[in-house]
């Protein structure tokens, strides 16, 4: 999604360059929560849910996007590695 949006404002998008880059955040993101939610347990503010869960019931309205790792030059591995902490506590 975001590759496409950026398409409004470049002539150029590199789509590995920005999965790379979101990759990266979100990892550094779950780390972030993670941290604040291990430290804090008695503010119960996190909801998890399992994605393929969602992916079967979803809530939106607005169709379905669909995309492979390997258009952008991602491996599973990449998006593990960055998650690990949070998969090695809840799943």
């Amino acid at each position: 999604m975001m590759a496409h949006s950026r398409v409004i404002f470049s002539k150029e998008v590199n789509g590995k360059a920005i999965a790379r880059h979101w990759i990266r955040k979100t990892g550094y993101m779950l780390e972030k929560g993670l941290e604040y939610r291990l430290k804090n347990p008695e503010k119960n503010q996190f909801t998890d849910i399992y994605y393929p869960e969602l992916k079967d019931n979803p809530m939106g309205k607005y169709g379905i996007h669909e995309y492979l790792l390997e258009d952008f030059g991602v491996e599973k591995e990449d998006i593990l590695e960055h998650a690990k902490s949070y998969r090695r506590i809840f799943m």
